[in-house]
């Protein structure tokens, strides 16, 4: 999204930015990060919208549709390795750049900009056309269509036979339910699982003896700390390093209640992913963050709290009555307090206090 009449500039910043690109060079750590980022979102195994299955059959129908081996576009290992040969020669990006996008003869800029008047353009446009047709229908033309809505409306009345649909009937749900099996190692614990070669971390600190401040900025405390500078590594360097060996590191607070005693606590969860040939470096990237996380870092952590900011101001607008009920239920459970302290309006205010005490400037 840009200001209008402002297409050009955006256009010339893209055709720059490639360019320097192309004459700078890309180094051979960044590429190599871009395709460690590939492999990771083809190999994850992932949700949304339809079943993974359905998707990689969706994937390969590309290959079905233009006489390719569609089973070849699912070789994962493959085509990486592939890719992996081909960016060892110092011009192949190069190259694609220029025959891509520069000196794409078929490039095209397409702008869509708002029209306040457009549904009322598109009503007189269908209203006019409808009173056209209407003119040019003879007598067996309206017949017709009269026949067709009655059939249609028969039809839409019509009760089909569910007994012809798939179901699930108690039969096919197995009796019991299968877990994984959970092995320790160093403190460590584990389980195995098909993940496509994906490692998923999880490390659990336990949070104790925080007072209320403490909490309330706990959730903020979470955010920054995985995305500041790490030891003597700035945060810019310590991104280009987490995109060579995981595919995500955040970290989170977890507030959790013993049901049966009332004993309530709180746990800082950081979480990552990596291939599994990269296991060991993550471990000890997280240990770092821990360790070595770079609080010097005050205009990086200015940027993330005024982020921060904005984030929980949109989610008031888009998600006001869950706030509501979530700080209404803090009056009448100690656990629910705790949690809209870390995650609701009073979050948002505390935050808001540290801006007003150090005179951070708002805006993004």
């Amino acid at each position: 999204m840009y200001l209008p009449d402002k297409a050009k500039d955006i256009e010339k910043l893209v055709i720059c930015s490639l360019e320097s690109a192309l004459n700078g060079g890309i180094s051979q750590s960044k590429i190599d990060a871009a395709l460690h980022q590939l492999e990771i979102s083809q190999r994850e195994i992932s949700g949304g919208s339809m079943p993974y299955g359905l998707q990689l059959i969706l994937g390969a129908m590309g290959g079905c549709i233009h006489d390719e081996d569609p089973i070849a576009l699912l070789d994962i290992n493959k085509n990486i390795e592939l890719l992996k040969e081909k960016v060892k020669s110092s011009n192949y990006i190069d190259t694609l750049i220029k025959d891509c996008l520069l000196n794409n003869n078929h490039r095209l800029l397409f702008e869509l900009k708002a029209d306040p008047e457009f549904n009322d353009k598109e009503n007189s446009y269908y209203k006019d056309y409808l009173a056209q047709k209407s003119k040019e229908l003879d007598e067996a033309s309206k017949k017709e269509i009269i026949e067709l809505s009655s059939r249609l409306n028969d039809r839409q009345n019509q009760i089909d036979d569910e007994s012809i649909l798939p179901k699930i009937e108690k039969k096919d749900i197995p009796d019991s339910r299968s877990f994984p099996e959970i092995s320790s190692q160093n403190n460590k614990k584990f389980y195995k699982a098909g993940t496509n070669g994906i490692i998923y971390h999880d490390y659990i600190f336990s949070l104790e003896d925080l007072n209320e401040k403490e909490i309330g900025l706990a959730s903020l405390y979470a955010y920054v700390l995985t995305n500041i500078g790490l030891s003597d590594k700035s945060y810019d360097e310590i991104q280009e390093y987490q995109s060579l060996i995981t595919g995500n590191i955040s970290a989170s607070i977890k507030p959790d209640i013993n049901h049966l005693t009332g004993e309530q606590k709180l746990s800082l969860i950081i979480s990552a992913k990596s291939l599994e040939k990269n296991a060991s470096k993550m471990r000890d990237l997280i240990i770092e963050s821990i360790n070595d996380a770079r609080f010097d870092e005050t205009k990086r952590i200015q940027e993330l709290i005024q982020h921060s900011i904005a984030r929980n101001e949109e989610a008031i607008s888009s998600n006001g009555h869950g706030l509501a009920m979530d700080y209404a239920a803090g009056g009448i459970s100690s656990f629910a307090a705790l949690s809209a302290s870390m995650f609701g309006i009073k979050k948002l205010q505390g935050i808001k206090s540290i801006i007003n005490k150090f005179g951070i400037e708002k805006g993004v």
